[in-house]
């Protein structure tokens, strides 16, 4: 049985972060879940948590070490 919600940082607003769940997805025939173990940040990412601005994946762990959880 795997899990069905993930807790995630995530950057809200300047100098904000907020542990938020999310569903985590089914994996399909050709899919997989990925338990993500460890995630850094790059310099984009620092700039966007202390100035602000718009980061499409800012809920996308960019710098990510996991493991498989299960495949579809």
């Amino acid at each position: 049985m795997s899990p069905t919600e993930s807790l995630t940082a995530v950057v809200t607003d300047i100098r904000k972060i907020e542990m938020r769940r999310f569903p985590i997805p089914d994996a399909s025939q050709t899919d997989a879940v990925l338990k993500v173990e460890l995630c850094g940040i790059c310099g984009s990412d620092y700039d966007y948590y202390v100035h602000g601005g718009t980061l499409a994946l800012s809920e996308t762990p960019r710098k990510s070490s996991g493991m498989k959880s299960w495949v579809g």
